[in-house]
């Protein structure tokens, strides 16, 4: 038990540092900068792409939304049984990863 607990917690932080990035950091050579830059871009489009453009660039702007998306892939790491223990596990890492990030964002 004690093992799923620091697997959680540990994965908690890399979804948190993910995130961050994902949302705010421009990356070597302003990458991620570039990257939301052209996805603001493209929401401009009309008709189903762009809808699902929007969709996208609002997840990346969102460091609580891109958590939850990273957090419904990293869970896979700890290979749930049930699809209960799958969505309690997304979840947990979530809520940890949007109270860190939470609390960064008091401390700038």
């Amino acid at each position: 038990m004690l093992d799923l607990f620091l697997k959680i917690l540990l994965l908690s932080f890399v979804v948190f540092r993910l995130a961050y990035f994902v949302a705010y950091d421009n990356a070597p050579f302003g990458i991620m900068k570039s990257i939301r830059a052209k996805l603001g871009k493209l929401t401009q489009t009309k008709g189903f792409f762009g809808n699902c453009y929007k969709t996208i660039a609002d997840a990346i702007h969102c460091v609580h939304c891109s958590g939850v998306w990273f957090s419904f892939v990293f869970t896979l790491y700890l290979k749930p049984k049930t699809i209960t223990d799958y969505l309690i596990y997304v979840f947990a890492i979530a809520g940890i990863q949007s109270f860190l990030s939470f609390q960064q964002r008091i401390d700038e």
